[in-house]
């Protein structure tokens, strides 16, 4: 088979490493890639958002599956797209794409459809926004409505916080676009996690859980990032019987509430969620793979990637088993300095042929570029260095020290991830 995966980061290099272990496969493309993939894959200069170009490019190498990676392509409408051109495509219909294409219009779905989740209210007036703020008090979490890569929520712990976070979004427009209207929600006090499920819109299979480390420093500080760091499974999740919970409390209803709005969804349903001494309470839906989280689970993943796809895509995923490593993983992200804000690229990356792929260490690539006869940083998140074990502080101190050996001008992780 013929695959494509659109995407330049590392949750594409983790899949596109997945299925080139696959004895089915048989040309991998990757949409614009990066300089990792490129080693396993064709790439080719086609972004994201260009999907009429991806259809053609689609048509035209014969692509027998196409796998979507970053929201942008699903709520511009990619698999209706695909799908109507006769194309096996990876993923919800961007009316399925609402859930995290809409901050607000998920909540409401988690209310009419008894999901546990916080409190919340949606504005796109500052005053009103700031009058909530008052009523309810902090700790407060406030949200840009509309997608922005993971950056558009900020942890508020006073109320003058609160409202200059609204006041930014609402009136600077920070987010751009995305914070036209704003989401005031409940502060969750618990251990926050993160389960990616399957579904073939019938039945719905979770992934072993996640805990993400967003923060950009150690212990927690600094602005949130898309995810400097995972773990699988969560500590969580070895703390207590979660899977049954979570599958009883949130996916089965989300499926049924997605059924009765009349929405065939097929693909990933991303969970975030925290813990509470109430249960499980969700935070966000999103609608494909997670980025770091899929760099922990690929390596983790025994079956078959492609015999998953294709059972979803024939609506029999109850008729497969899906094996799992016993064995814990960790994902350190490297990043250029000044992720997620203001950061430069363009630095030349050593070190990498230190590092030798075996079974239980791997290197996924993000924002890195071919230049010449070698690699420079051309992102925020450059670098996913993953190691399997059973000992997280050994998995800690080796995932550490491999990435002590990557250099680059301006080179920043954390070293806490898994602590």
């Amino acid at each position: 088979m013929n695959v494509l995966v659109i995407g330049r980061g590392g949750r594409e290099h983790a899949l596109l490493w997945k299925l080139s272990k696959s004895p089915r496969i048989g040309k991998l493309y990757a949409a614009t890639g990066n300089g990792g993939i490129s080693r396993i894959a064709t790439c080719v200069d086609i972004k994201a958002e260009n999907v009429e170009d991806l259809l053609a490019f689609a048509r035209e190498k014969k692509i027998d599956m196409t796998i979507v990676g970053p929201e942008v392509s699903l709520n511009l409408g990619i698999v209706d797209l695909f799908t109507e051109a006769g194309l096996t495509i990876f993923g919800p219909t961007r009316k399925g794409s609402f859930i995290e294409s809409s901050k607000g219009s998920a909540k409401s779905f988690m209310h009419k459809y008894n999901i546990p989740t916080t409190f919340f209210a949606s504005f796109d007036n500052q005053e009103e926004a700031f009058t909530y703020i008052e009523e309810k008090g902090a700790p407060l979490v406030i949200k840009a409505d509309g997608l922005t890569a993971g950056r558009g929520a900020i942890f508020a712990h006073d109320e003058v916080t609160a409202k200059l976070a609204a006041s930014v979004m609402l009136k600077d427009r920070v987010f751009g676009s995305a914070g036209e209207r704003v989401i005031v929600e409940e502060y969750l006090r618990g251990t926050e996690i993160t389960v990616l499920a399957f579904t073939d819109g019938k039945t719905i299979v979770p992934m072993p859980s996640v805990e993400v480390n967003y923060s950009s420093f150690d212990r927690g500080r600094g602005p949130t990032t898309g995810g400097m760091g995972t773990c699988s499974p969560s500590r969580a999740a070895m703390d207590m019987p979660l899977a049954d919970m979570v599958r009883k409390r949130v996916l089965e209803p989300a499926l049924k509430g997605l059924k009765k709005e009349k929405l065939h969804y097929k693909g990933i349903l991303y969970t975030r969620m925290v813990i509470t001494d109430e249960g499980p309470k969700v935070v966000e839906f999103n609608v494909r793979f997670g980025d770091p989280e899929t760099q922990t689970l690929m390596p983790r993943l025994k079956t078959d990637l492609l015999t998953i796809l294709e059972a979803i895509r024939d609506e029999k995923l109850h008729e497969i088993d899906i094996e799992w490593d016993e064995r814990q993983a960790m994902c350190t992200v490297i990043a250029s300095g000044g992720y997620p804000m203001r950061y430069e690229t363009g630095y030349k990356i050593s070190g990498l042929d230190n590092i030798p792929e075996t079974d239980d260490t791997f290197v996924f690539h993000a924002g890195t570029m071919t230049k010449g006869d070698g690699l420079v940083t051309s992102g925020g998140r450059v670098l996913n260095i993953v190691t399997l074990g059973d000992n997280r502080d050994e998995m800690r101190r080796r995932g550490l020290l491999l990435a002590e050996g990557v250099q680059f001008t301006n080179k920043h992780f954390r070293a806490d991830i898994g602590m």
